[in-house]
């Protein structure tokens, strides 16, 4: 527990409003009832909660807590609600709103390293630095300790840690940790070390625990084992430059629990230097408009006086944290000008980015609101590919109207319009009567099938199977055995998956067997395909049930309508979009535990689609259509591995669940998957 004492809240209060609100004083509202109820614009850990209502009770406020600080929440769910006079609420509102949005952005940080770390290390925790944006430590401490961390070092005067600006004033820092060892018998001594050489001299001179500072996994390796052969009562630490993407890295390098013969309290921690960067990020948006301006000229991006804050991506952790670093840290002068030039007179809402390396983004100008979508470099050069196919198809299918675009300089980016009956089928499927959208897909599949997959029919090409099978095949399941987490979970003959048991991956290795694809893939239609037909790319309009397509896939080597069907099955068979809604999995040995929902909407559309296959395909091209999701499956997971680490292992349960699915209908142990 952290306590917050009334000094400190009233401290808060008088920092704002030493005087009162003048305003509401001004305009003669101070008595007026009011009401403020407080909740995320995006679903995350909340923290902050509690210290939130204690401060807005302090002036008289009736506070109701909703929810638990640490507990997750959807966005859009309240989280609490202040009752009073128009006075009181002005008085504190904003700095409780403040005070939660910091503590939680903190918190979530830590969740996700935590969840991370533990995914493969249940012993493993992530604990806190000293290193906090002055006066805003105790709300640091507290949000760290809700988001699932714990204390390291909270300051200078509980804990000794030996640090190399502390050894350039020492003849002899060796002798120095051993005589302060003797002096304080009762204390723990830390050191902070660059290399295992260096660790393993300071265990020799009597150090408690050794703090390895930016060690690579190889070099940690080497230390641990190196410890365990001669100090197994020693401690280790991990730090500087873990988050949340290598997390589990380094927490597999630290088990925890007992060291050799060390006793039961012997545990290693996995220590992460994050809590000033988050905080950094957060007290950018509050320097003066001036020197905000003064960045903007030292980027040399559009003219002064425009508040680029409106610019910043709202939601994605990844894009705004690559851009505040360039931004603020004047690198990369190009990609800050060309967003900056790109989004000028904008404000961005939203990030609705789902699983590509493109960004799209709910954004509003003086006219209207609409969607911008864009990418840079390489990923600029696929959206660009992605643009030319939709202007190439739109007198053929129903397409998302595209308003304006622009292709130059290493990006590009395009506009389409935003109308808000128009949703994505899996929000409409699960908001309607499941005839509709069993109508409206049936719909979809019919007119690709006549205006697109017909119209542009080819012969298969058995140089593009080929390559498809090297390429999306085989290369990624040497991406996946050259993961050290996925090898790991490989290693086993079967997996239970929320304890049911499936046979693993290596197991079904027959599947992935070159001359059988050949054979499946050969009897393949191929022509023009949308090449990612998922649920949610699917637009479906509210107000008249008419629907269109957004986001094709480009590149596909072997353009068989059969990838449209499979993708289609990765989500209503696979279940991917729950997967996407599920923030949490486990792991221990060859167990991968995680909540898994699914609604019996996906279940009657799963039916009326393999209905529709059996009926227009016989059994053997419906088996290619089945393995064409399972590579959809196997394509998914490199890119999981890099960009959603924490929950990969859950994406690789979907693949082994659907690939045991296909291999008994392969085997005809299933004559549907419904």
């Amino acid at each position: 527990m952290v306590y917050f004492p009334d000094s400190y809240l009233d401290d808060l209060i008088r920092e704002d409003a030493p005087y009162g609100d003048e305003t509401s004083t001004l305009l003669g509202i101070e008595d007026q009832p009011g009401m403020v109820v407080g909740a995320p614009k995006v679903t995350g850990v909340v923290s902050g909660v509690s210290v939130a209502a204690k401060l807005c009770r302090r002036v008289g406020l009736k506070a109701t807590e909703h929810v638990k600080d640490g507990d997750r929440v959807e966005a859009g769910t309240p989280v609490l609600t202040l009752e009073g006079t128009a006075s009181q609420l002005h008085l504190v509102y904003k700095t409780a709103q403040r005070l939660m949005e910091t503590c939680s952005g903190i918190a979530g940080r830590t969740r996700q390293m935590v969840d991370a770390a533990q995914s493969v290390n249940p012993n493993c925790q992530v604990a806190l630095t000293r290193k906090h944006f002055p006066g805003a430590k105790l709300l640091s401490l507290y949000a760290i300790l809700t988001g699932g961390g714990v204390f390291h070092r909270a300051g200078l005067s509980e804990s000794i840690l030996v640090f190399d600006q502390h050894r350039v004033f020492l003849p002899d820092p060796f002798k120095a940790v051993h005589d302060a060892k003797l002096k304080s018998p009762e204390r723990r001594i830390t050191v902070e070390v660059a290399t295992g050489e260096e660790g393993l001299a300071y265990f020799e001179a009597g150090a408690d625990v050794i703090q390895c500072e930016k060690f690579s996994t190889d070099d940690l390796k080497a230390f641990v084992d190196a410890v365990r052969a001669k100090y197994p009562a020693g401690k280790i630490l991990a730090a500087g430059g873990i988050n949340g993407s290598n997390a589990a890295d380094f927490a597999a390098l630290l088990p925890g629990g007992a060291l050799g013969t060390a006793a039961p309290a012997a545990r290693w921690l996995l220590l992460a230097w994050f809590v000033l960067p988050l905080l950094a990020m957060w007290a950018a948006t509050l320097l003066p408009e001036g020197v905000r301006g003064a960045m903007n000229q030292a980027t040399q991006a559009a003219p002064a006086g425009e508040s680029y804050l409106n610019l910043l991506p709202q939601a994605d952790e990844h894009d705004r944290a690559v851009f505040l670093s360039r931004y603020f840290g004047l690198e990369n002068k190009d990609y800050v000008k060309r967003f900056l030039q790109m989004n000028r007179g904008i404000t961005i809402l939203e990030d609705y980015s789902a699983g590509s390396n493109a960004t799209t983004m709910l954004c509003m100008d003086t006219q209207s609101t609409f969607y911008r979508k864009y990418a840079f470099g390489k990923d600029g050069a696929k959206l660009a590919e992605q643009l030319d196919w939709l202007r190439a198809q739109q007198d053929r299918l129903p397409l998302c109207d595209i308003l304006r675009s622009e292709e130059a300089d290493g990006c590009c980016w395009y506009d389409m319009v935003y109308n808000p009956q128009a949703v994505g089928m899996f929000r409409y499927l699960h908001s309607n009567p499941v005839e509709k959208s069993r109508a409206i897909l049936r719909a979809v599949l019919a007119t690709l099938e006549d205006k697109l997959y017909k119209p542009t029919a080819v012969p298969a090409d058995a140089e593009k199977i080929e390559k498809y099978i090297e390429t999306k095949v085989d290369g990624n399941l040497k991406k996946l055995h050259e993961d050290r987490m996925l090898r790991e979970l490989m290693s086993y003959d079967t997996l239970r998956i929320n304890g049911v048991e499936y046979k693993n991956l290596p197991a079904l290795d027959w599947m992935f067997d070159h001359d059988r694809l050949r054979n499946l893939f050969a009897k393949d239609p191929v022509g023009t395909i949308h090449g990612d037909l998922t649920i949610e790319n699917i637009i479906c309009r509210t107000d008249n049930d008419s629907w269109y397509l957004i986001d094709p896939n480009t590149g596909n080597l072997h353009e068989s309508p059969f990838l449209d069907y499979g993708k289609l099955l990765q989500s209503l068979h696979g279940s991917y979009e729950f997967m996407m809604k599920t923030p949490r999995v486990a792991v221990q040995d060859n167990r991968i535990d995680f909540q898994l929902t699914r609604s019996a909407a996906y279940d009657a559309l799963l039916a009326a689609v393999m209905e529709d296959l059996s009926a227009r395909y016989p059994r053997e091209q419906v088996e290619s259509i089945l393995m064409h999701e399972v590579i959809h499956w196997l394509r998914l997971m490199p890119y999981k591995l890099n960009k959603d680490r924490k929950r990969a292992a859950m994406f690789y349960a979907g693949l082994v669940m659907v690939a045991n699915d296909v291999a008994d209908f392969s085997e005809h142990k299933k004559e549907t998957l419904c």
